[in-house]
């Protein structure tokens, strides 16, 4: 019996010294907390968005670019052919 009652006391006694060291909650200070955290993830959603659109800018951008080199290399392949006839040509004429 004296062991159960020293159990208990001593139960109550550390509970008593939680509750006392335990932080008090400000309320307060919790919701500004809250709301500093909403707002920086309606920034970071907000950079998260960005970039999805920046890539698919950039995926454009690039589609574009590849298909002007397609388009340039054509161009480069008919000046050479250009280049080849004019060269036959002079050839048949000089002889």
């Amino acid at each position: 019996m004296n062991k159960l009652i020293e159990y208990l006391s001593l139960k109550i006694i550390s509970e008593k010294i939680m509750e006392e060291n335990a932080p008090k909650l400000n309320f307060e200070e919790l919701k500004e907390i809250q709301n500093s955290f909403e707002d920086s993830i309606k920034v970071i959603e907000r950079y998260v968005a960005e970039s999805i659109s920046n890539k698919n800018e950039i995926t454009l951008i690039k589609k574009d670019l590849l298909d002007a080199n397609k388009k340039f290399n054509q161009a480069l392949d008919h000046l050479d052919e250009l280049k080849n006839s004019i060269d036959f040509e002079d050839k048949i004429h000089t002889k």
